[in-house]
């Protein structure tokens, strides 16, 4: 390389780049295939499935009067529904719920596995129970059924809290989404195909347009070309199979 090419950028044929992309699609295709197929063996092989049982409740900020419900009494009533779920969660109510649904979990363990949030803004919120096994799931939501409202009675006087939906046993787990995940592993197989056949192309020195790679690499023009001679040219040129020893 001479000192009017040191330092020079070669640019990068997008084009040529995605050709070459394309000519390995069978690649491609099998990285799809093989990284679906993969996160689908594990997705249901090794990843617990985890069921879902869910109680809504509706707050009542005992304050309102019978016949009229204002905008500050829907406002006091959604400001409850954090003070709730400190109760719910911080307090001695899970060490309540632990003893009547006979759960072998700590109040620690239970708490993890215990989502609550406001539904859409409203003055309902929902408590959520995850727990790989559904029945455990159903009986712990059904005790904070049953435990919530009397703990919130104690602790907030004139507040109640009314049970706007039981919890059900689930029958099909919410966790893990294996159609989610065949459709991740065909993506992520795609990208790894298309990475490997690109680093192929950048990996791959021979030269297989010697005027172009000139024109390229030089910033001198090509004057001349020197054909191959044992290459069939269709009549063009001359060629030759002499072979002499």
């Amino acid at each position: 390389m001479n000192n009017k090419t040191k330092g020079r950028e070669y640019e990068i044929n997008v084009l040529e780049m995605l050709a070459a992309v394309l000519k390995k699609w069978w690649l491609v295709l099998i990285a799809m295939l093989a990284g679906a197929l993969l996160l689908f063996l594990y997705t249901r092989f090794f990843v617990t499935p985890l069921y879902q049982s869910s109680v809504s409740f509706y707050v009542n900020n005992g304050q309102r009067s019978e016949d009229k419900i204002s905008n500050s009494d829907i406002s006091a009533s959604q400001s409850l529904v954090d003070t709730y779920i400190v109760i719910l969660k911080y307090g001695t109510t899970l060490d309540d719920v632990i003893k009547d649904a006979k759960l072998d979990y700590t109040s620690t363990q239970l708490t993890k596995r215990i989502t609550c949030a406001a539904i859409n803004d409203t003055e309902v919120f929902q408590v959520t129970v995850t727990d790989p096994s559904p029945e455990v799931a159903e009986k712990t939501a059904k005790s904070i059924e049953k435990i919530l409202p009397d703990k919130v009675a104690d602790v907030i006087e004139g507040s109640t809290v009314r049970v706007v939906r039981t919890p059900n046993l689930p029958t099909r787990p919410s966790s893990p989404n294996i159609q989610r995940s065949v459709i991740l592993g065909a993506i992520i197989g795609m990208m790894l195909g298309c990475l490997y056949a690109a680093a192929q192309y950048f990996l791959d020195d021979r030269i297989r347009n010697a005027q172009q790679l000139l024109k390229d690499r030089y910033p001198f023009p090509v004057l001349a070309a020197i054909p191959d001679l044992t290459q069939d040219s269709g009549g063009y040129y001359y060629r030759t199979t002499d072979k002499r020893s």
